[in-house]
C-alpha cells in the first residue's frame, strides 16, 4: 500500500488529493476477498489484480477444451497459452502463474489434472469431463 500510494491510480496531484494507506490497504482486501486480486505474499507488500476471478479463468479455459474436443488429452501449458487453437481466446497469452491457478482450480473439481515437466514448456494438462 506504500508504493501504491503514489501512483496516479489513487492519488491526484491536480487537486492534491490522495488516498490514504489504509484506505488503499482496505481497497485491496476488498478486492482480494471479491476474487479480483490475489495477494503476492502473506506480508501482503504486493497484490496482482484478476481482470476475472481464478475460476472464470478455469471456467473459460475448461470450455475452449471442451469446444475444441480436447477433453481426454494432454495439452503443453504452452500450446494452453501461446498455441494457435487458443489464438483470439481471452486467455491467449495470459501469465502463467494465473493459468496455472486456474488449472489447479479445475484440478480441485476433477476437471483437470496438470503434469509438472523440468520447465513450463515441458507441463501439461489433461482435461476431463
Amino acid at each position: 500500500a506504500e508504493a501504491a500510494a503514489t501512483s496516479p491510480l489513487f492519488r491526484n496531484d491536480a487537486i492534491d488529493r490522495k488516498l490514504s494507506e489504509g484506505a488503499i490497504r482496505e481497497l485491496l482486501d476488498l478486492l482480494v476477498e471479491r476474487g479480483q486480486a490475489e495477494w503476492s505474499s502473506k506480508a501482503k507488500g504486493r497484490v496482482t489484480i484478476l481482470w476475472r476471478s481464478v475460476g472464470e479463468w478455469a471456467s473459460l479455459i475448461y470450455k475452449w477444451a471442451d469446444d475444441l474436443g480436447k477433453v481426454n488429452e494432454v495439452i503443453t501449458l504452452y500450446n494452453l497459452r501461446e498455441g494457435e487453437d487458443s489464438e483470439g481466446r481471452e486467455f491467449y497469452q495470459l501469465p502463467e502463474p494465473i493459468v496455472l491457478r486456474a488449472l489447479s482450480h479445475l484440478e480441485k473439481q476433477n476437471k483437470a489434472v496438470v503434469f509438472q515437466g523440468e520447465n513450463t514448456s515441458a507441463t501439461g494438462v489433461k482435461f476431463f469431463s
